[in-house]
Formats: C-alpha cells, structure tokens, sequence
C-alpha cells in the first residue's frame, strides 16, 4: 500500500516553492497582494490544489471620529485529484484607520480586506513560516 501523504508524481511540495517576491519591512520580507494572488494561481495547481471560493465579512464598519474598520477574509481550497476531499479555509483579519495615513481615506475597507486577503493566501501558501499550518482546517 503506498504512502497516502506522499506528493503524487509532478507535483511540487508546499516548501520547495519559489521564494515569494516582496518588499523588506523592518527586516522582513513581505509578499504584496498581487505576488501572493499570482503565486496562488500558479502554484496551488502544482501542489494538487485549485482556490474553489473566497468570501468577505465586515466585522466593524468605519465609523467616525476614528474611522476603524475590521474585516475578515476567508480563502477556500480543495484538492483537484481527491473527489469528495474537505474544503480547506483559511481566514484573515485586516484592519485600517485614520492613522493607516492621509493616502487611503476614505478607502478604509479597501485596504482592511486587501490585507485580510493579503493575510489569508498568505496562510492558505504557507508563507509565514512562524504560523505555517496554524489557521488551516477542513470545513
């Protein structure tokens, strides 16, 4: 009987993956939004995956003096090989306000779901090697 967490023939294992292209922010390199939705698209099929669903939640909308908005970004995978397999979520928080800068106002819940999605692939591609695998889980 073979190995059932074994990569099937072609298929390219979650930490043999190009290093993602980012920017340096206080010594650490983070993704942007637009490499992290690339790599998904490129790589989730390699690794035997296809994003099937995203949705959006407005935990608290902006309200003023402060403007502070909170919303959760929640990214559905399933494997493209394994029928009746679990959908696998994985959930970001992104939060902006006033201080977020003169820049995006008005756009507070733009940039609070920019970075929940931002957040969410970031965990659905393991790229934070400190919460890899931590905030997956089969619905």
């Amino acid at each position: 009987m073979s190995d059932p967490n074994a990569l099937r023939p072609g298929l390219v294992a979650w930490n043999a993956c190009k290093p993602f292209a980012g920017s340096n922010v206080q010594g650490k390199i983070v993704p942007s939004a637009d490499a992290l939705l690339n790599r998904a698209h490129r790589d989730a099929l390699d690794r035997g995956f296809v994003i099937c669903g995203s949705s959006s939640e407005i935990l608290k909308s902006p309200e003023p003096p402060n403007m502070y908005c909170e919303v959760r970004v929640t990214i559905k995978m399933k494997s493209i090989y394994e029928a009746g397999q679990p959908v696998y979520e994985f959930s970001g928080l992104g939060a902006a306000d006033v201080a977020t800068g003169a820049r995006v106002n008005g756009h507070y819940l733009s940039l609070a779901e920019t970075r929940a999605r931002t957040r969410a692939l970031g965990f659905a591609l393991n790229s934070d090697e400190e919460n890899a695998g931590s905030n997956a889980g089969a619905a």
